[in-house]
């Protein structure tokens, strides 16, 4: 059996997508960093739905990339601690 046949390039995109965002809650403090991770990784696995065709995935991932953007880009720090 050959690579080919055990990976083709949209479980390739998956995995990547989930990779980074595994790396995203596990290497970072910052929560700058988690959530830009989590914006990257989702927007690999709206690419993987559209490459797959499943609805669920885009509009998941659609949410959680608007919701990223929203607290990385408009929303402002909370002086609290």
């Amino acid at each position: 059996m050959s690579y080919a046949e055990l990976f083709n390039f949209n479980e390739i995109i998956g995995y990547i997508a989930s990779i980074v965002i595994i790396i995203s809650f596990t290497l970072f403090d910052d929560i700058k960093r988690v959530r830009m991770g989590n914006l990257v990784g989702s927007l690999l696995f709206i690419l993987y739905g559209i490459l797959i065709y499943k609805i669920p995935i885009i509009v998941l991932n659609l949410f959680v990339v608007f919701i990223q953007i929203y607290f990385l880009f408009f929303k402002k720090p909370s002086l609290e601690k």
